[in-house]
């Protein structure tokens, strides 16, 4: 205990990381509504990772990946649409499977204080812009009171713009991994010994979440990192020897990319398991928990 005290932030910290290079990327939820606690619980628990491996000597770049484009954020543009022409008196309805929370209804009303009537006739994609800037703003206030920060951002639709996902798939189809069947591009997957082929563009030309992911963790390994660390929820777990596989096939150092898996955080209300749904608006957000137990019980307790 003297030696503690006597050393005092010191203590524990070495350079056995030898200034390695490692990326921690985290959170990186897509920016469709507030963080939820189970968003909360891989805040905490890459935060906390990236700051074992700072103090033990590492180069530390912690980095939120994500996604403003694809299906959901059409929904969540729509839903956005949907609520502003309501403030105007519109009888509008939300899409099918539309965002149903409240914090839309705010951000409609901002527009509207903000412009009036002038978005009636605008491009779905203003609203997708006004969506995404608006909770991803929320997003980065909840990671500073959570402690949390980020060295870097990095957008799935950047992929697309500097053609790093056309040079993936056109890699894959060189090497012979890739077969089309139905309409759809397929990754020849079981040739690696996994257990099924997986879809990499859809029939309606959209690409699955797989293809961005490979291409993505193939610029983060150009980029020199020693490791790259990918903080995820057990909904991922399928799709990660997917990544690890086709990686591999591409000539990259598999090995390099490190997967830490969290449970869901799962909520019981009178005895029954509440499913989460940002969509639903069935959730808890990180504030509200915030608000009643403060920064360091929340951060304990999701990495207890």
């Amino acid at each position: 205990v003297s030696r503690i005290l006597r050393e005092g932030e010191s203590f524990g910290r070495s350079d056995a990381g030898q200034g390695k290079a490692v990326m921690v990327e985290f959170v990186s939820a897509n920016p469709t509504g507030p963080l939820t606690i189970g968003h909360g619980r891989n805040a905490v628990l890459g935060d906390c990772i990236a700051r074992l491996l700072e103090a033990t000597g590492h180069k530390v770049t912690r980095e939120y990946y994500f996604n403003d484009a694809g299906r959901q954020m059409r929904v969540l543009a729509q839903s956005l649409r949907a609520r502003y022409l309501q403030l105007l008196g519109d009888a509008a309805e939300l899409p099918d499977e539309g965002y149903q929370g409240e914090y839309l209804v705010e951000i409609a009303r901002a527009l509207v204080e903000e412009v009036g009537e002038g978005f009636r006739s605008v491009d779905e994609s203003r609203f997708r812009q006004r969506a995404d800037g608006a909770i991803f703003a929320e997003t980065e206030r909840t990671h500073a009171s959570l402690g949390v920060r980020f060295d870097s951002y990095f957008n799935e639709h950047t992929l697309f713009e500097r053609g790093l996902v056309e040079t993936t798939i056109a890699d894959l189809r060189a090497r012979g991994l890739v077969f089309e069947q139905e309409g759809a591009v397929w990754l020849r997957s079981t040739g690696f010994g996994l257990e099924r082929d997986r879809v990499l563009v859809k029939s309606t030309g959209e690409a699955t979440y797989l293809l961005p992911d490979v291409a993505y963790h193939r610029e983060t390994l150009q980029r020199g990192f020693e490791t790259v660390i990918d903080v995820l929820g057990p909904d991922h777990i399928a799709q990660f020897p997917y990544v690890k596989s086709a990686l591999e096939a591409l000539g990259c150092d598999a090995d390099r990319v490190e997967l830490v898996m969290y449970q869901w955080v799962n909520l019981r209300q009178a005895g029954e398991l509440v499913k989460m749904s940002t969509r639903a608006a069935r959730f808890v957000s990180v504030d509200e928990v915030l608000a009643k137990v403060g920064r360091d019980v929340f951060r304990y307790f999701m990495v207890e």
